[in-house]
């Protein structure tokens, strides 16, 4: 399926913009657009309306206009585009199309029918789950798993441990062997094929390949019952975003620096091995007590990135990131698709700023349109105007790891860890 935009009307008429995949669009008059219109029509603003497309679905979303965005002729503010529409900002108009693409990403039946994939099968077994094995779980476990609906074939869930935008995540026991693992199931935003399944599976198989101490270790995945499932470590503990929540004030500088610093190092290692995390936040970070040092583990990750530009996510940018808004870069909206490492070391940097202030990086207004002017047009505040103790050097390490332009930022995340480390007086 292809979507294509084409400009019909104004000083571009005749461009055309193409899209198979999960992206964005911005059009305006300032650097961050995509399509940028003459700077001096007066009637479009810098950042006028942006597109979220996951083909064949597709949305508009006016970022606060000064003069509106239209469709069809009516003024909207946010509205599905259909094949045919006409949106119309300013002198410029664009015709939207939607047309079958058999020649992209295409797959032979018979390739299809004989791939089988090292994340597993996309086997319709899993949705009839017939009677199991022996319980391999210890006894005062047996009553839990005994409520739940058992729909992932080999593992007994036993309660749920969260859910978030992605998912739900269920601690569960391996029937082969009586483990405890950690089991994230996904439901897909869409109606998907057997072939988007496979697909998503098989690039998220690569994710099993990163070992890391300070990283949750992926151990199997699959589909069953309607859900995509991945099959984690278990990491006894809370994730970061509880233990803040509980807290009556922020952490001290001591005593958060050295959990990014572990953070850090396990993106390094991440970054070194061609991986990016993409979805870096409290929420994400499991903390432990080892014998009385906390301890961090990074989890889902690269999961974000895999499943937020697949084609069985759906439009996420402002319905499923949005509790995701106060972590991530500025190109993480411009530049959809491509996740490099210096978007982790901003979300890393704008965790640890929460972690000392209490705070995110921007005055938000509710609404996700609102947002997205913040995060595209505006400096995070001042991290000493939240928390006037915080350490000059300190300071000055965080805003360069959230500067707007990721060359601006540090090299890598292994700098920014040392830089972090003497700000606060500890060794490096």
């Amino acid at each position: 399926m292809q979507l294509t935009l084409t400009v019909i009307e104004g000083p571009h008429r005749g461009a055309t913009f193409s899209f198979r995949h999960h992206d964005t669009f911005i059009v305006g008059r300032g650097d961050e657009a995509h399509f940028r219109l003459p700077r001096d029509d007066r009637y479009f603003s810098r950042t006028h309306f942006m597109i979220e497309v996951n083909p064949p679905a597709c949305v508009l979303w006016d970022l606060r206009s000064r003069n509106g965005t239209f469709v069809n002729g009516q003024r909207v503010e946010s509205v599905p585009l259909c094949h045919g529409d006409i949106v119309k900002g300013g002198q410029t108009e664009i015709r939207v199309l939607v047309a079958d693409d058999d020649t992209a990403d295409s797959v032979s039946g018979a390739a299809r029918e004989a791939a089988v994939f090292a994340a597993g099968d996309v086997d319709e077994r899993n949705q009839r789950v017939g009677p199991s094995p022996p319980v391999a779980e210890p006894a005062h476990l047996q009553t839990r798993v005994a409520q739940q609906h058992q729909v992932v074939r080999g593992y007994h869930l036993v309660d749920e441990l969260g859910r978030g935008g992605m998912g739900v995540v269920y601690r569960a026991v391996r029937q082969a062997d009586g483990v405890v693992v950690a089991v994230k199931t996904i439901r897909p935003s869409v109606a998907a094929d057997q072939r988007s399944i496979q697909r998503f599976l098989r690039e998220a198989s690569i994710l099993r390949e990163l070992v890391h101490p300070q990283i949750v270790t992926f151990h199997d995945m699959g589909y069953a019952a309607g859900m995509v499932y991945f099959v984690m470590e278990y990491v006894p503990g809370s994730d970061l975003a509880t233990i803040l929540r509980q807290r009556t004030s922020p952490m001290p500088g001591r005593q958060a620096v050295p959990l990014i610093c572990q953070v850090l190092e396990a993106l390094a290692h991440a970054h070194e091995c061609g991986f990016v995390h993409r979805d870096v936040k409290p929420a994400n970070l499991l903390v432990t007590d080892a014998g009385g040092r906390l301890s961090v583990k990074l989890t889902d990750f690269g999961l974000a990135r895999v499943y937020h530009t697949s084609a069985i996510s759906g439009l996420t940018l402002m319905g499923d990131l949005g509790g995701t808004f106060s972590y991530i870069a500025p190109e993480q909206i411009t530049n959809y698709r491509e996740s490099r490492p210096p978007v982790d070391q901003f979300s890393a940097a704008a965790t640890l700023y929460f972690m000392l202030t209490g705070s995110t990086l921007y005055d938000f207004p509710d609404d996700a349109r609102g947002k997205v002017l913040k995060i595209l047009q505006e400096p995070p505040v001042p991290i000493t105007q939240r928390r006037a103790d915080v350490l000059p050097p300190l300071a000055a390490a965080i805003h360069r790891a959230l500067a707007r332009d990721p060359a601006a930022r540090f090299p890598d995340c292994r700098v920014f860890r040392d830089a972090l480390r003497k700000s606060v007086g500890l060794d490096v």
